[in-house]
């Protein structure tokens, strides 16, 4: 068989990346889940994609809602659409010929239906009750790999779809080409959904759990991002290296004329030393220099954030109305973060950025179901981001208090390149902020420690006498 030609690409969001690339025609897969998991909705919006491409669909139901109640409720989402209705879109119910006519009679009719439409992809909904009419379990296993047989000949799709089965393996695990779960899971008081593809023969599918929506468009589904920025190249193939600079002098000056391109780097401090500002600073020198520059937040809005910005003499209206800069904010509420991270690099893609500035790290802990997936996503996606060319900075936050001699690295500090480390330091009278290079990689700098200033006039670095240089 050519999988190529034979493939469905359905197009819903994520769902093909993560099964290898969609359906192979001839096949049998089941879809199964909890009730209310979104099995039905993914089934309709199968039937149209396929619909859409050219080829009939057949939709069955087994004892479940009414076709009128089921059309009301996916008449909300974009997928819809009404003209391909008895068209490309076909409704049967099957219960009745299933419960009078057994499982020979229910073969005889799907063969029917499927050979008088031309039909290339079926839905089942409701299958399990199949197994009710069998006399025992060979039964429906032989009606199983019946439904196997007939997919191949008449190379269609065959989708079942099954509330989900006990943890003893059942006729239709084993029996069907593809075994695709949705799961409902309550975290604390959140529920989340998640996709599973267990198998899926002749496709390359991904391994493990993804998180979903179910929204306007229909399902949609994020694919774990350490699954995908494990086959990048780990840095952009045509970067040429240059300084970035800060446009803060002696700053500048202590990082030998600013970041590596295509780097990242963590500006790690406590509350209040100065990471937004530098932060914003860092874009702020980018638009100067023509680059296209994106500010990625989730704590403070974008008026709170030029406010700041003003507040040390930067102005970034003129930047943000011709479009240089892309202002993005996320309060970390119950995001995804693998929706997070697909926002991020589509924007990145979209609008050529070059410099961007992630602050709060953090933000994507608590948008995170399992945040013992963080660190592993935060070094995926500085992969990410290397591969794309950009120089990145990420805030990250330090405990309080942070003085000299309570200092520890940062929690994802093993990701980044570049660690620029502030703190304050108390004195007799008053408390300073101080700015230290801690980490630079394949660069020298300067790991003098520095007193810094932020100022109306913008964020002002002092000159110390000592300098201990570092030449990697």
């Amino acid at each position: 068989m050519d999988n190529k030609k034979d493939l469905f690409v359905s197009g819903i969001h994520g769902l093909d990346q993560i099964t290898g690339g969609g359906f192979l025609r001839g096949r049998l897969y089941l879809i199964e889940g909890v009730p209310g998991s979104g099995k039905t909705i993914l089934g309709n919006q199968l039937a149209f994609a396929n619909a859409k491409q050219g080829e009939s669909s057949l939709f069955i139901t087994l004892l479940s809602e009414s076709h009128g109640k089921m059309l009301d409720h996916i008449r909300d989402f974009n997928f819809f659409d009404e003209s391909l209705l008895n068209e490309k879109v076909f409704y049967l119910s099957g219960y009745t010929v299933l419960s009078e006519n057994g499982i020979g009679g229910f073969k005889n009719f799907l063969t029917q239906g499927i050979r008088s439409s031309n039909i290339k992809l079926v839905v089942i909904d409701g299958f399990k009750i199949v197994s009710s009419f069998s006399k025992d379990d060979l039964e429906y296993s032989t009606f199983l790999h019946d439904l196997n047989t007939l997919a191949s000949a008449l190379n269609c799709i065959f989708i079942i779809l099954n509330p989900v089965n006990s943890s003893k393996p059942q006729p239709e695990d084993v029996l069907t080409d593809g075994l695709i779960e949705l799961k409902r899971t309550d975290v604390g008081m959140r529920n989340v959904r998640e996709i599973h593809v267990h198998k899926m023969r002749g496709l390359e599918h991904y391994e493990g759990r993804h998180e979903l929506t179910i929204c306007k468009e229909g399902m949609r589904i994020f694919p774990r991002i350490e699954l995908i920025v494990g086959k990048l190249k780990p840095f952009h193939p045509n970067l040429t290296e240059v300084k970035k600079s800060f446009g803060i002098k002696f700053l500048d000056e202590m990082l030998k004329g600013g970041l590596v391109s295509g780097s990242v780097t963590s500006l790690f401090g406590p509350p209040g030393a100065g990471k937004t500002l530098i932060g914003l600073k860092f874009l702020h020198e980018g638009l100067l220099a023509g680059e296209n520059s994106l500010y990625f937040g989730f704590y403070e809005t974008r008026d709170q954030m030029l406010s700041k910005a003003n507040g040390v003499g930067i102005d970034f209206a003129p930047f943000i109305k011709s479009g240089q800069l892309q202002f993005e904010w996320y309060p970390p509420t119950e995001q995804l973060i693998d929706e997070l991270y697909e926002k991020l690099v589509n924007i990145i893609n979209d609008k050529k950025i070059s410099r961007v500035f992630i602050d709060g790290v953090e933000g994507f802990k608590f948008s995170a179901v399992f945040s013992d997936r963080l660190p592993r996503f935060v070094t995926s996606l500085t992969i990410k981001l290397r591969s794309l060319g950009v120089t990145a900075i990420f805030s990250e936050e330090a405990r309080m208090p942070s003085l000299e001699k309570d200092y520890h690295l940062g929690e994802y500090s093993a990701a980044f390149e570049n660690i620029i480390y502030l703190r304050y330091m108390e004195t007799s009278f008053h408390v300073k902020r101080l700015i230290n290079i801690y980490k630079v990689r394949s660069s020298s700098y300067d790991i003098s420690i520095h007193e810094f200033h932020i100022q109306d006039q913008g964020i002002i670095v002092e000159e110390n006498s000592y300098k201990l240089e570092v030449t990697p």
